[in-house]
């Protein structure tokens, strides 16, 4: 790459502009160079440490992604009800359309992890939105029964597959774009993008009528295409902002540790599955977080037995997923504020949330009124959402 006179460069983009030396400069420049950012040079051969403002663009678009995946892979527990009616589905389909997202994410997410660390975050993001996109249109093609059955099965897999590197690109992200005071929260805020997507499917249930009374099947499923047709829209318009503009890293690092040598992909799996701390954190996080986050797709059929419609079932979910999103969002700026009590803050919420996850399955005699699940639920989201956070962080 050609050398850049730094006392005559005229930058275009807006930033700051910190010079760090120490004995080790000329290998840092070095790993600047092996890492793909620019090379400028200075009078003391210094890595060039720059913020850039377009970093909250970057993460803005990117939170798009996890938030309308999530929205998409919920489609169906919310409006179970309607869909059961319309299209002849059982519970058996409504589930295995949430389930496709945990089968492909077993067997895409070491493709992805690999593919966006050989070409860079921008052409696994783009893949990803690319997949989101297909998805969403393939669900426009036609109102029969059986068709539109195998064409939402195909969409899952397709919302599944995006979902392998939307749950792990933020930390990634956060490293190539922030520096290190701000990292945990441009992780949390992707997150959190994530859990608030739950958010948006259940308001579902205010464009799809519920069955019942002189609903008929027809009017249902009208309700759906014209849901799926706002989806597509969507998801082309993400497709195109993320093509236009989403760069894999800036010209210059944010700090010192964003050019810090990294393995090996294979060298670092591999270490990873040896370190038993790592597993161990997997397995928590795993039990902890995930078990819940299914749940709440198919809370409608847990709370069917309690005689709650899919109507008051989408209040109950809004609630929960909104106070998961928020509260993981300032749990990530309250870490990057506040060293030391990490790990003993998050064994107490996963206790803590684990307790309230219990009370929301009591014995057949015993019955909470809707606000009694709403609160509880509430709680024991919120936290979650600041436990998941602790784990990531961790």
């Amino acid at each position: 790459m050609d050398e850049v006179d730094f006392a005559t460069q005229k930058p275009n983009h807006k930033k700051e502009t910190v010079l760090e030396t120490s004995s080790c400069n000329s290998d840092k420049h070095s790993l600047m160079e092996n890492k793909g950012y620019g090379t400028i040079s200075t009078p003391h051969s210094a890595p060039i440490i720059t913020v850039y403002a377009q970093r909250f663009w970057v993460l803005g678009v990117f939170s798009l992604l996890p938030w309308f995946q999530s929205c998409q892979w919920n489609t169906w527990g919310t409006i179970n009800q309607s869909v059961m009616v319309g299209y002849g589905w059982g519970s058996g389909t409504v589930a295995m359309m949430g389930n496709w997202g945990a089968i492909t994410f077993v067997l895409f997410v070491t493709p992805m992890c690999w593919l966006t660390t050989r070409y860079g975050l921008r052409c696994g993001v783009l893949a990803c939105s690319g997949l989101i996109a297909v998805g969403t249109a393939l669900r426009c093609v036609t109102m029969h029964i059986t068709v539109f059955t195998i064409l939402s099965h195909i969409s899952a897999i397709c919302f599944g597959t995006a979902g392998t590197l939307i749950l792990s690109a933020p930390p990634m992200l956060a490293a190539d774009w922030f520096p290190a005071k701000e990292r945990t929260t441009a992780t949390a805020i992707g997150i959190s993008a994530n859990s608030l997507g739950i958010l948006g499917s259940y308001l579902e249930p205010l464009l799809v009528r519920s069955p019942g009374g002189n609903v008929t099947k027809e009017e249902i499923r009208g309700n759906i295409m014209i849901l799926m047709y706002i989806y597509a829209g969507f998801g082309a318009l993400l497709f195109i902002l993320i093509a236009i503009y989403f760069p894999s890293r800036p010209p210059t690092p944010p700090s010192i540790s964003s050019v810090q040598e990294k393995l090996k992909f294979t060298d670092s799996t591999r270490k990873l599955l040896s370190n038993k701390t790592m597993i161990c954190l997997l397995v928590s996080y795993s039990i902890g977080c995930g078990v819940p986050f299914i749940w709440i797709s198919v809370i409608n059929f847990s709370f069917n037995n309690l005689g709650i419609n899919q109507n008051e079932a989408m209040w109950i979910g809004l609630l929960q997923t909104l106070s998961c999103g928020i509260t993981g969002i300032i749990m990530g700026r309250v870490t990057d504020l506040v060293y030391g009590y990490i790990r003993g803050t998050t064994i107490v919420l996963f206790l803590t949330s684990m307790g309230l996850f219990l009370l929301v399955l009591p014995p057949d005699h015993r019955r909470y009124s809707n606000g009694s699940l709403a609160s509880i639920c509430h709680y024991r989201d919120h936290l979650r959402a600041n436990s998941r956070c602790g784990c990531i962080d961790i």
